[in-house]
């Protein structure tokens, strides 16, 4: 049997301003070359150099069409698009654009990761191609879709061949939203098992310059309102009433990183996957109080590596955290949010047992993944028959 020919198609990818972006995309398309030649489609939306677009999106900086992530094939194709007003054409905009690319590659089956324009473009192309096309649900893009954006996630999971979610949580939003329940599968997120795994605290604080008297908090993700950091900060500041030495480090990049170091809370900027698990490894606990998720991955990343997570219990994370690894409280709770803290800080967590149940790797979720890319091809084959 010929290896079959993927086409990846995704705004959420690893780019040259940002090359920790879509990281979890990656890691899953460098573990499906195992099984197929896959081909990346990154499609990016630029936006008109004004000011109301530096305004409004947060994506405004062109970026290297060149650039080329390491052991992936990928094509950078921009499209354009103005922030809200042209969301009603952006799936016909960017089907004009990276049709061609797609065409070329002669896909067996497209993976769509992101249930809105992107995906939307690749579904009309699929039904072009006579090619299935299977969309992946990241979270907010179901979880948070609104207006337009709630019509074009309906449009998408309905259509599409297979709809693949990170959590079950989010297997029921896409059923909600007119999805049928056999054409949706969960697949949780791994990590990286060589770079994520318990590590020693002492020789990590060490690596990093840290006392072994702090209470170390880690925060990593997008530093937005949306993941919970206003409420981190104003709860942390009632943990350091009750635990003078405990300090709190954010990782990633977003509109309030000044905010953070203005409260004098260490925000150290994006971080690599190495460099995120050195952090883990000298923290006591992370924190992720976030609004909404779908499989949060650095949640699985603290588990692997024997980190106890206090978080909301929002999205996927419960099917993730439970009471011998973490402790969830309601989101924008910053009082409850600063109790469990504490109580996580000044509990003994088994963290051997933590990171021994968490072994989840980004191989697993290749294999589940090629396993629906086979589903749909053998029902596209059955159906050809009848």
């Amino acid at each position: 049997m010929n290896r079959l020919r993927l086409t990846v198609v995704t705004p959420v990818f690893p780019t040259s301003a940002e090359p920790h972006r879509g990281i979890y995309v990656y890691n899953k398309v460098l573990c499906l070359q195992r099984h197929a030649d896959v081909d990346v489609v990154c499609a990016l939306q630029f936006f008109p150099a004004s000011r109301l677009a530096r305004l409004l999106s947060a994506r405004y900086d062109r970026v290297d069409l060149d650039f080329s992530p390491s052991h992936v094939k990928v094509r950078y194709l921009e499209y354009p698009g103005f922030p809200l007003i042209s969301r009603p054409i952006n799936s016909v905009v960017c089907r004009y654009v990276i049709e061609p690319h797609i065409r070329s590659l002669k896909p067996d089956v497209i993976v769509a990761y992101w249930a809105q324009a992107e995906a939307n473009a690749a579904i009309e192309i699929g039904r072009k191609l006579n090619v299935p096309v299977i969309v992946g649900s990241l979270g907010s893009d179901l979880f948070l879709a609104r207006g337009i954006g709630k019509q074009l996630a309906k449009r998408v999971v309905k259509r599409a061949d297979r709809v693949i979610t990170v959590s079950e949580d989010l297997r029921r939003a896409a059923i909600s939203l007119g999805a049928l329940p056999q054409n949706v599968r969960t697949i949780l997120n791994g990590c990286d098992r060589s770079i994520f795994y318990l590590r020693n605290r002492a020789a990590s604080r060490s690596k990093l310059g840290f006392s072994p008297e702090v209470r170390l908090v880690l925060f990593v993700g997008w530093l937005l309102p949306l993941k919970g950091v206003l409420e981190l900060v104003t709860a942390f500041a009632q943990v350091r009433q009750e635990l003078a030495n405990a300090e709190l480090v954010c990782i990633g990049k977003g509109p309030l990183e000044q905010f953070l170091r203005s409260k004098g809370v260490r925000a150290l900027g994006p971080k690599s996957s190495g460099e995120i698990a050195d952090w883990l490894g000298a923290c006591d606990l992370l924190c992720l109080p976030s609004h909404s998720e779908g499989c949060p991955n650095v949640v699985v990343e603290a588990l692997s590596s024997g980190r106890a997570v206090i978080a909301t219990h929002v999205g996927g994370i419960p099917e993730l955290v439970d009471r011998d690894s973490g402790i969830l409280v309601p989101p924008r709770s910053p009082s409850e949010l600063a109790t469990a803290i504490v109580e996580g800080l000044k509990r003994s967590w088994d963290e051997n047992a933590i990171a021994a149940r968490m072994g989840r790797s980004w191989d697993d979720v290749a294999d589940e993944t090629y396993n629906v890319c086979l589903e749909v091809l053998s029902e596209r084959r059955h159906a050809s028959k009848q």
